[in-house]
């Protein structure tokens, strides 16, 4: 056997020795070779297959049928399901993540441990490439990993230093029968032409093309891990997580250098999938020379730097115009999980364990959020509560909070923080 194949079989053997196993199998070569190399390692403890029936081809039935028999005569579970046909909008975006959806719940059910999926070098050299056209983290430009760990499991590569004539060959040596895909080499995505138009050319540049991109890949993850420690030491440092909003002083991030504040920002707003040009508008606006800004960065989220500060609050942390009349005594539900108990000729507030007391000698009174041009007064006179605020250096996300106790005719007498 090929010293290629063997250096496979053995990393297999030390990587899934007693171990239980989803192989994620669509019948084309890649996972068909894959599945052979899985079943030559009779050391796995236990072998489950998963397929996806994206009903997007004639065949696509036909491939079903095929590798639920291959299994039943092998005596392997296996599980199958069939994607919706009239899906609109991105098809591979959803198509993956309502695979990975698949699997994640085989492996829960099947209390299994390894998920091995069959890329190979010319995917993740396809994959760098489509990074290099986009932009990407550091991360993100070293490709594909050929383990990683997600939800109380490992994902493993093991084909990811074949090439595809590697599979190939493999395939025809072990007379192992496949279907083959045709959409694979039309021009409706990005990933075919690349594979189509610049792998060849860069080919003929470089034969040893694979091994090169191999050494870059293995490069730029080992730099990456390096460079997630310190993201990872300056978060568990200096970030402050609040209900999913996100805050940090800006004298410490100020301490490093630019190249690490896009990385950090990167890691912290990861959720939301924000491109490098909108990573590098944030630290446009984290670098200003003013001290206060408020804005949108997307549909999901809003900036804010104000007092040294640093905040990302996602939208639906932002709480709406609130109105309340308090007409009789009872208990009431606030914004931010608090609970107001109005009793006779007294009320107070308990939000969770402490107790705050507010006597208010008649009913009705109101309980609603700030508006533009309220006033309270206080011992030196009345002022507006804005002024109030900022005197306190009270900051935009503490205000966001803040509703208002007003007397019968809507004065504001008291905030509730």
């Amino acid at each position: 056997m090929n010293t290629k194949y063997l250096n496979v079989i053995n990393d297999m053997l030390s990587i899934l020795d007693n171990k239980s196993v989803l192989v994620a199998v669509s019948t084309g070569v890649d996972s068909t070779v894959l599945l052979d190399l899985v079943l030559k390692i009779k050391t796995i403890k236990k072998v489950v297959v998963a397929h996806v029936n994206h009903q997007k081809r004639i065949q696509s039935n036909d491939e079903e049928r095929y590798i639920k028999t291959f299994c039943e005569k092998n005596n392997i579970s296996c599980y199958s399901i069939k994607l919706p046909k009239d899906h609109t909008g991105n098809f591979q975006e959803w198509a993956r993540n309502a695979r990975y959806d698949f699997f994640n719940e085989l492996m829960q059910k099947e209390k299994l441990q390894v998920l091995l999926t069959a890329h190979h070098a010319d995917d993740n050299l396809e994959t760098i490439l489509m990074r290099f056209i986009k932009g990407s983290s550091l991360k993100g430009y070293a490709g594909i990993s050929k383990m990683i760990t997600e939800k109380g499991y490992n994902i493993y590569r093991p084909l990811l230093n074949l090439s595809k004539e590697d599979i190939l060959t493999y395939a025809k040596e072990n007379n192992l029968k496949y279907f083959e895909d045709a959409s694979n080499k039309e021009d409706d995505y990005t990933r075919n032409r690349i594979r189509k138009y610049i792998v060849p050319l860069l080919l003929k540049e470089n034969p040893a093309l694979y091994q090169a991109v191999s050494n870059y890949s293995d490069t730029l993850f080992e730099a990456s891990n390096i460079l997630e420690e310190k993201i990872k030491k300056f978060i568990t440092s200096n970030v402050i997580y609040d209900n999913n909003i996100i805050s940090f002083k800006l004298d410490h991030f100020n301490n490093e250098t630019e190249f690490i504040q896009t990385e950090i920002l990167f890691s912290l707003l990861k959720p939301y999938e924000l491109s490098t040009s909108c990573i590098k508008e944030i630290l446009k606006k984290i670098n200003a020379s003013k001290t206060k800004i408020v804005s949108d960065i997307n549909n999901d989220l809003v900036f804010i730097k104000e007092y040294g500060t640093i905040n990302f609050i996602p939208k639906k942390e932002i709480p709406g115009e609130f109105y309340l009349k308090i007409t009789k005594p009872g208990t009431y539900q606030l914004p931010n999980n608090k609970v107001l108990i109005v009793d006779k000729n007294k009320c107070y507030l308990n939000p969770s364990k402490d107790e705050m007391w507010y006597n208010i000698p008649e009913l009705p009174f109101i309980v609603r959020t700030r508006k533009d041009g309220d006033t309270i007064k206080l011992p030196g006179g009345t002022k507006t509560i804005s002024n109030y605020l900022t005197d306190k250096k009270i900051s935009q996300v503490e205000r966001m909070k803040i509703l208002l106790i007003c007397d019968g005719n809507n004065k504001p007498i008291y905030m509730i923080k």
